[in-house]
Parts: structure tokens; C-alpha cells; sequence
């Protein structure tokens, strides 16, 4: 669904000071490589590979004349520019970074980001197309001194492939691919991958060794990545668990494939780190939160400091993504509620999701024992799933409130709403906590004065929620629980709970 929604400006009740202004500019991500490219002077091709590539440019002429539809065409197993693969060795192993170091270690792709393929133009690849492989950091890969790793955020000569297949024509998923750059071709030997000197050709008893095959695999990407794209749902977590991984596993049955996003640490985090994010309960924090004129007075443990610092810095790295506007934020224990009819009835109700709408939430919980019942009213549309803007407890005199609920357990949220949710930092309070006081409760530009109209949730807020939710996760955890995506407990917790 393509739409740029309105982005106007909420009344934060915030003062700026320089400590707002110093967490935009500490907002790292762990893990992301920083390696720099080698700038020494490269050769240039020798007559070899310039022969390779004469004999590959008549090949795909000739596949061309025969049939130029074949790459034209809309061919669901073709290979694109902006496709993010998974490229596996002979030896069965997954192509995954070891720091900068690219190495055939990897087993499974599931919570692993993968290589994003480009060319110079959009559309589907050919055997003979030169490609860079993007990372989801932003850097590129690149042979340097043999080597194959991160060099990068630019493209030149040093991130430049040739991709060239024994059979020519369009790649598929599925192929054999063979790559190929200025200084050698590449080749797994083991663990190590390594670029092969271009002097080593005319040895090679085969144009095409085993030791230089990589297989090409795309996942079955579902309707959420047609929103956020390929690599554009985060999944927090701090250490690999059973229950992580059965996460991954039923959400890959639904075609949704996170990319595990390397959540704070409580137990080594710094305190400096934490108290930017929320600070811990004190006589200090209690004075500082109250001139700055936001309830709470601090976390009460490590444990929340460190998850409200997750999700400020997935908010910063969503900030930044390049490939879509929106992307989604979910924690590592999240299973899909109709996961037979999952992907379809997400597409359906997104293209109901209103054009004001900043923040679509995937689930959440409904915990607070002092407002008794919550009573929703869904939008208008079929399916399994529905949409909800208003909903709301009753008190003692009949009165109707605007309710947010609470939990982080997964949403969805537009680029342009992110540098007024970061000004929410440092929280008074946990994370779900903090942005039903400081946004979700926030008075609207455009409010209506009446019990919903007035808030800034009940404008920008949209919950997609699965009929039945509330059953299906029942006993899951100790609260209710509503949405299309569920925390489960009955197993081995969250590394990040919320």
C-alpha cells in the first residue's frame, strides 16, 4: 500500500535540554560493522576475466533473441535487484559476517540478515550482471587482499561482483551462482571464503568449481515485508533461546522473517547507557521528573532501563533505514494468532489502515486492574483480523476514557513520527508506561475536546487486532492479551520482556 501519511506535530510536555540532544547522538546500534575500505590502488582486469565476460555477454544475447520476454517477464522465481538472498557453500554452510569477516558458518537464515543484491538498474539479474551485496547495516561487501568483507557504505570497483551462472540467462532462487570481482573470483574453502587469484583460472580443471558454487536462497517473503520490507522487521533480543527460536519458526510459517536486533543488556549495559534511556528510581530522578513535568519517577530496575533502551534504539535504526518508511519492532517470544490466514488478512486490513495513522500496533496487553473492563469499537471491514482506533474504560459516574493499554509487544511505526517519539527519552517510567503518558495521552493539534477526540492516540494509533486474540493466548502470561502477534510464556521467557 503506497501513501505518505500526515505526520502533525504532538504536544509533548517536555522541556529540550542537552541530554535529549546527546541521545540522538549516542544512539548506536551494536554489531553493526564500522570497517573501513582498503584504498590502495587496484589492477586492472587481466585479458582472462575479459574473456570470461565476452563469452557471458554473448550467452545472454543469445538467451535474450530467443526469448527477451524470459527477462522481462514476471517470473516469481527471478532473481531482482533489492532482493535480500542467503548464499550457501558446498559445504552446507550459510555465508554469515564473523565481525567484518565474511565466513561459511551459518545454519539457519531465520532471524539472520541476509545480503541485499543491487545492480546499477532496477529489474531482474542475469548470469553476466555486475551486483553489490548491500548488508543491513547499510555497508557493503567488498574483495580486498584476498579477503571477502565489509568495506563500506559506498559502492566502486572494490564491492563490484560479476554473477555469472554455468547456464547463462536469468538467475534464479535455486541457482549455482559463481562470483567474481576485479582481484579473483570467490571461493569457500572450509570456513574461510576468500578471494581466488585470477592467475588460478587456467589451473582450475573446471570453469566452475565446487568450491566456487553458491547457492542462491530467497525466503517466501509475506505481506508485512510488502510494507516494511525484507529487512525491515526488528526482532529484539538479547541471547538465542528455545523460545526465540520457536518465535522465528511460527513466524516464518506465516511469511514474516525478523532480523534479530541486538537488544540492551542489563546485566553489562552501562549505567551512563541506561539512565539516558530511563533513570533508576531515585530522590534525584523523582525532582528531575517532576520539573520536567512527566509522571513516573524512574524505572525500578535494571531490567527495564535496559528494555526501554531496546526500543529506543530500534527506533533510531528504523529512523534511518533506507528500503521503506515503516518498519516493524517486535519482541523474541511473538507468536502470529491465525497464523492459516495470517498473510492475507494482514494485506487486507493494511489497506484499511487510515492515512493518519503514525503508529499501527500488533499487539498488546490490557493490564491494569483500577479500570475494569475495556470495551472497544472496531472499524468497518471483514476478515479475521480488524482494526480499532477507539477504545475506552467506563468509571463509577459512567464516564467514558480514553484507554492506550500497554505492553511493547510488537508495532509497526512511520519514519516521520520517530524524532518527536525520541524526544520522549529519557523516560520517567518503563517503556509502555512512557509512551501511553507522553504520546498515546498527549493532547492532539487537531483535538476535538471530546473523550477520544482530544488525544493524540486516538488520532495516530491504530490497533490490528485478531478476533478471538484475547482466548487464544490465554494462559500464555499472567495479563490479557490483544492483536495479531501474542507473547507466550508458558515456556522459557523473553530476553526481552515488555
Amino acid at each position: 500500500m503506497a501513501r505518505e501519511p500526515s505526520n502533525p506535530s504532538f504536544h509533548v510536555n517536555w522541556r529540550l535540554s542537552m541530554t535529549s540532544l546527546y541521545i540522538l547522538l549516542v544512539a548506536v546500534v551494536p554489531g553493526l560493522a564500522a570497517a573501513h575500505g582498503d584504498r590502495a590502488g587496484l589492477r586492472g582486469r587481466d585479458q582472462a576475466l575479459a574473456n570470461v565476460q565476452q563469452e557471458e555477454v554473448a550467452a545472454r544475447a543469445e538467451s535474450q533473441e530467443a526469448g527477451e520476454a524470459t527477462f522481462q517477464g514476471s517470473d516469481p522465481d527471478a532473481l531482482r535487484s533489492g532482493d535480500m538472498i542467503f548464499l550457501w557453500a558446498n559445504t552446507q554452510k550459510r555465508l554469515d559476517l564473523d565481525g567484518t569477516q565474511v565466513r561459511a558458518t551459518g545454519t539457519t537464515p531465520l532471524g539472520k540478515p541476509g545480503f541485499i543484491i543491487e545492480t546499477e538498474q532496477s529489474g531482474i539479474i542475469g548470469s553476466g550482471d555486475s551486483v553489490f551485496l548491500r548488508l543491513h547495516s547499510g555497508e557493503y561487501l567488498g574483495a580486498v587482499g584476498g579477503d571477502v568483507r565489509v568495506t563500506g557504505s559506498t559502492r566502486g570497483p572494490i564491492q563490484e561482483f560479476t554473477l555469472e551462472t554455468s547456464e547463462g540467462g536469468v538467475v534464479r532462487v535455486g541457482d549455482e551462482i559463481f562470483l567474481k570481482s576485479s582481484l579473483g573470483d570467490v571461493d569457500v574453502d572450509g570456513e574461510i571464503v576468500r578471494t581466488r587469484p585470477l592467475a588460478d583460472r587456467e589451473q582450475q580443471s573446471s570453469r566452475w568449481p565446487e568450491s566456487q558454487a553458491l547457492l542462491v536462497q530467497r525466503l517466501s517473503y509475506g505481506s508485512m515485508h510488502d510494507v516494511v520490507g525484507q529487512d525491515g522487521v526488528l526482532m529484539l533480543t538479547v541471547n538465542s533461546t528455545g523460545q526465540r527460536e520457536r518465535s522465528l519458526e511460527a513466524l516464518g510459517q506465516v511469511g514474516v522473517f525478523p532480523v534479530a536486533f541486538p537488544a540492551t543488556d542489563a546485566e553489562v549495559a552501562s549505567k551512563q547507557s541506561l539512565d539516558l534511556a530511563c533513570p533508576l528510581e531515585s530522590p534525584s530522578s523523582r525532582t528531575w521528573c517532576a520539573e520536567m513535568g512527566r509522571s513516573g519517577s524512574g524505572c525500578k530496575n535494571r531490567a527495564e532501563q535496559a528494555i526501554t533502551d531496546s526500543h529506543r534504539r530500534a527506533l533510531v535504526a528504523a529512523l534511518y533505514r533506507g528500503a521503506s518508511d515503516w518498519t516493524a519492532i517486535v519482541e523474541d517470544d511473538v507468536m502470529p494468532v491465525h497464523p492459516e490466514s495470517f498473510a492475507a488478512a494482514f494485506q487486507q486490513q493494511w489497506d484499511n489502515v487510515p492515512e493518519e495513522a503514525l503508529i499501527v500496533r500488533l499487539g498488546w496487553c490490557e493490564s491494569d486492574p483500577n479500570v475494569g473492563e475495556v470495551q472497544d469499537v472496531s472499524e468497518p471491514g471483514e476478515g479475521k483480523f480488524r482494526l480499532v482506533r477507539k477504545r475506552w474504560w467506563t468509571d463509577a459516574k459512567g464516564v467514558a476514557h480514553f484507554y492506550s493499554g500497554g505492553c511493547t509487544t510488537g508495532y509497526i511505526v512511520h519514519r516521520s513520527v520517530i524524532p518527536e517519539l525520541l524526544q520522549i527519552f529519557p523516560c520517567c517510567c518503563a517503556i509502555d508506561c512512557c509512551l501511553a503518558k507522553q504520546v498515546f495521552h498527549a493532547h492532539a493539534v487537531n483535538s476535538t475536546g471530546d473523550a477520544f477526540g482530544k488525544w493524540w492516540g486516538a488520532h495516530h494509533l491504530v490497533d490490528m487486532d485478531a478476533v478471538g486474540s484475547k482466548e487464544f493466548s490465554k494462559n500464555f502470561t499472567k495479563f490479557n492479551q490483544r492483536g495479531i502477534l501474542v507473547q507466550e510464556h508458558r515456556g522459557k521467557t523473553s530476553t526481552v520482556q515488555g
